[in-house]
């Protein structure tokens, strides 16, 4: 679908997002600088949105609209191809992560995105990640600050500039390694790692459970299920609290084998972890 189509149902709720330019070189590209969150805000509000059963959040969303024809820079690589970079960053915050509400990337195209410092980085997207729906919802990327890279043929440049959108900038402020903050309840002892002896005997079940987030800044917890056929249709089961429906399953990115490495003391209470979230499925079907 179109770009301007696309998006004319959401355009009037998209705020601006600031743009600032930076000298030159990798980090030589235009950044947009997200404010640092209020977390003793957040901590409040998260025991509120506790209290009422709510999904638990993880990051707080900045809706936008950045198009590779509005925001960034182009310039040409040095294998001739059309190269667009953009840069987002948010001091202080352990991850970011991005939605598109318009994602059609054309034969020629691919799009990485990988944190300025070098510690974290998304495979190349490509046409190969185009849905039906025409949205792409990423998983999180460690670290303060990202930068977008998008290169194709010179000549499909134009359908790159009218047929991706970014609109959401997810930044994130606990959960997937983040230090816990103040007053932020962690696990009870009842909650056991499964790399644990404990988990021993689920040890064929426990592969089929998988974290996942929605639209950017909520998560929660579901199980693959297998069906009396047994031909290994993707079913995934959650709970109803979660808030999952059909104006946001697209949007849900669920991690598999989001597990610690080693069995903490107490376990699930001793501290953040370190599960790897280098294992995904973007996209669902209710």
């Amino acid at each position: 679908m179109h770009l301007q189509r696309k998006i004319v149902t959401a355009i009037a709720t998209l705020s601006a997002c600031s743009t600032a330019l930076s000298d030159v070189d990798p980090m030589d590209v235009p950044v947009i600088d997200i404010a640092p969150l209020d977390l003793d805000w957040l901590q409040a509000d998260d025991a509120r949105r506790t209290a009422d059963g709510l999904p638990l959040r993880f990051a707080v969303a900045h809706e936008c609209l950045v198009t590779p024809e509005t925001h960034g820079t182009w310039d040409i690589n040095e294998e001739g191809d059309a190269r667009w970079r953009l840069r987002i960053s948010s001091a202080a915050a352990p991850h970011i992560n991005l939605g598109f509400i318009a994602w059609t990337m054309p034969e020629s195209g691919t799009m990485t995105v990988e944190a300025t410092d070098g510690t974290s980085s998304l495979a190349p997207f490509t046409e190969l990640d185009n849905a039906d729906h025409g949205e792409l919802w990423l998983p999180v990327i460690l670290g303060e600050e990202l930068l977008i890279t998008i290169t194709c043929n010179k000549v499909d440049r134009t359908a790159v500039t009218e047929e991706i959108a970014l609109t959401s900038i997810n930044v994130g402020y606990r959960g997937f390694g983040a230090i816990r903050s103040r007053g932020t309840e962690g696990s009870g002892s009842c909650n056991v790692d499964v790399v644990c002896s404990q988990g021993d005997p689920w040890f064929a079940e426990i592969p089929c459970v998988g974290l996942y987030t929605v639209s950017g800044w909520w998560t929660c917890s579901g199980g693959m299920l297998n069906n009396t056929a047994q031909d290994q249709r993707p079913f995934f089961l959650t709970a109803n609290h979660c808030g999952v429906n059909t104006g946001n399953d697209q949007t849900m990115v669920v991690y598999w084998n989001y597990e610690n490495s080693y069995c903490r003391t107490g376990g699930g209470a001793g501290g953040s972890g370190n599960g790897s979230t280098s294992q995904y499925t973007a996209g669902g079907a209710i």
